[in-house]
């Protein structure tokens, strides 16, 4: 067996490892953590959603007798919901849904190793999925009945179903992309726009002919578009308008628009709708939220400026989860994390690590995207490299507007953790490049 067989070889039975350790710690993760309440809050609207797409095959969150159709939820984690009564039984869908979820889960490893090898070395691809296979957020989501798991599981996919498109110049990938990123946006839409930022992105930095770059476009913002239209037919033609009871995006941007998620009183901290006396017709609509935004700025113009400018994106990409507490969404009983030292110890070197590598990702961003400019150069890696900094700054941008939970920013770590390495091994290179140089001009 010649040297790359062995190195194949010895990759696949690395990463077999990986995974098997993520999808152990993840099994280990459930069976000693006890959720206090596991459906609450959001979890309560996707439930019904599933149990009403079973019992009357109707799309709705009413626990009337016959529910009239609603588009208040987005339906991917519903229908992931409703896939779990039908093949566990009512009785036992939520342990099959979070059976489910383990494995999505424990699959990121892979995913990101895969993923990350498009624009780096194995040696930083092993470790970025190492991270994503000890990272405490990651482990404690596959417990929720959330989106996070789900969507998390259908981004990375996507992204490496687009980055192999991109470079075999294939077709059937751009399909799989497109498809792939159509059901991300049913479970979580703030992932509208990202499909099209790719394609733009790697459309300019093409060499291709002008032909097949327009081919490759049309074919996965098609394949996209489909799944986005065929749920927007059916919101136009089920649900009627006295149904349409709120918008999930004005309320994310009213409930966004506190300084520090305080109206007043800091005891009501991440729950301000409950003492606001303006709520809820403050994100009813945007003509309402305008008129009492704008006031409440008039009168604490520098705090929410310093709020849009700077905390909310400090609050997404923080490492407590806010409403809940550390890396736990809904308050837990007892958790792996208290009852193992290995595994407390694995929640603090991560907890430690987390500032630097999300210093590591903004300088990567910075100086990457500052290289791009001034040398006009694309190749493949540095191409996949900037749609992983695009994709970061994207959610950072859209929840500087939107309520900045940092639950959101779970999903992103597999792309966090990739960003970060592609900086290490950027200014290692650039490291050897110039040691080199510096040798040979002596």
């Amino acid at each position: 067996m010649n040297w790359k067989k062995w190195q194949s070889t010895f990759i696949l039975v690395w990463v077999l490892f990986l995974f098997s350790a993520a999808l152990g710690l993840r099994i280990a993760y459930i069976k000693n953590t006890r959720v206090a309440v596991p459906v609450m809050h959001d979890a309560v609207d996707y439930v019904n959603y599933a149990k009403n797409l079973v019992e009357h095959g109707v799309y709705s969150r009413s626990k009337v007798q016959s529910p009239p159709p609603d588009k208040c939820r987005w339906p991917g984690y519903p229908l992931f919901l409703a896939f779990n009564i039908k093949v566990f039984g009512i009785n036992h869908f939520l342990s099959g849904a979070t059976i489910l979820q383990v494995i999505l889960c424990a699959l990121l490893v892979p995913l990101t190793y895969l993923t990350a090898r498009f624009l780096l070395p194995v040696w930083a691809a092993s470790i970025a999925a190492v991270l994503v296979c000890f990272s405490p957020h990651l482990v404690a989501i596959s417990n929720n009945i959330l989106t996070e798991t789900l969507f998390s599981f259908w981004l990375l996919t996507s992204i490496c179903f687009f980055f192999y498109a991109n470079m075999k110049n294939s077709p059937a990938f751009y399909v799989s992309a497109g498809v792939s990123f159509g059901i991300a946006y049913l479970i979580v839409p703030t992932v509208f726009f990202v499909p099209f930022l790719f394609i733009i992105v790697t459309s300019l930095c093409a060499k291709e002919s002008r032909g097949m770059v327009v081919r490759n476009a049309v074919v996965f913002l098609l394949s996209f578009l489909i799944i986005w239209g065929g749920y927007s037919i059916r919101n136009s033609i089920s649900v009627k308008p006295e149904n349409i009871t709120e918008s999930r995006m004005m309320i994310s941007i009213s409930q966004g628009s506190y300084p520090d998620f305080i109206y007043k009183n800091k005891a009501f901290q991440y729950f301000m709708h409950r003492e606001d006396p303006e709520q809820p017709e403050y994100g009813k609509s945007f003509s309402n939220f305008w008129k009492i935004f704008k006031v409440r700025v008039k009168e604490n113009p520098v705090g929410y400026a310093k709020w849009y400018f700077g905390k909310k994106t400090y609050m997404f990409w923080s490492w407590n989860m806010l409403q809940g507490q550390n890396v736990y969404v809904y308050p837990v009983l007892y958790s792996l994390y208290t009852s193992s030292p290995a595994a407390a110890l694995s929640l603090d070197l991560m907890r430690w690590c987390h500032p630097l590598i999300l210093l590591l990702m903004l300088l990567g961003g910075i100086v990457h995207l500052s290289r791009i400019v001034k040398d006009r150069s694309f190749t493949n890696i540095s191409i996949y490299s900037l749609l992983i900094f695009i994709l970061l700054f994207y959610y950072s941008s859209i929840f500087a507007v939107l309520a900045p939970f940092s639950r959101y920013s779970v999903p992103l770590r597999p792309a966090l953790y990739i960003g970060a390495l592609f900086t290490i091994n950027f200014f290692i290179v650039l490291f050897f490049r110039q040691t080199q140089h510096q040798q040979g001009d002596s």
